[in-house]
């Protein structure tokens, strides 16, 4: 995967920083559920549970 300054892209979108942004922005805008269901209230709990476990998922491809 290309790098920019050192970061590949998949470290850059599995940051914290930027998946939280992401998590709120959806948040703010009230987003739909997703195609799993999960509506946006549901959300945050979900990524506390899953997040680690699927940032590592996608670290190692």
């Amino acid at each position: 995967m290309k790098e920019q300054d050192g970061i590949s892209l998949i470290e850059q979108v599995i940051a914290d920083d930027n998946l939280w942004r992401a998590y709120k922005k959806v948040r703010k805008n009230k987003g739909a559920p997703g195609v799993d269901g999960i509506t946006v209230y549901q959300l945050k709990s979900h990524m506390e549970k899953y997040y680690q476990p699927l940032k590592e998922k996608l670290k190692d491809g």
